[in-house]
């Protein structure tokens, strides 16, 4: 964390990489280490991540959110749309996310 906090997000993402060979289970380590990845705008690592981590917590609405960041990045508006309008379902009251909602919906009627 204090890696990351410092803005050094590949040494980060390398120490959370190797704290999940430990704790491969550990949710919060998995959206860090793709928080690094994003950061780096290497998306689809931090997509990659996201979804790993969906897979131990399908119901969390900040890595749905996090996700659907990512796929918008990657032009996957349809994916990003799903996860987006689920995180918002599941945690309602966000204007960021209800922004971006909006404009996945208005650009996938063009």
């Amino acid at each position: 964390v204090i890696l990351q906090g410092q803005k050094r997000f590949a040494e980060a993402a390398d120490s959370y990489r190797q704290a999940l060979v430990y704790r491969p289970q550990d949710t919060l380590l998995m959206q860090r280490y793709g928080d690094c990845f994003g950061h780096m705008q290497q998306f689809e690592l931090a997509a990659a991540a996201y979804q790993r981590a969906l897979t131990l917590d399908e119901d969390n609405p900040d890595l749905l959110a996090r996700l659907a960041y990512m796929l918008h990045r990657l032009g996957r508006n349809a994916g990003a749309e799903r996860a987006l309008a689920k995180a918002i379902e599941l945690k309602p009251g966000n204007p960021e996310w209800a922004k971006l909602l909006e404009q996945l919906r208005r650009t996938g009627q063009g």
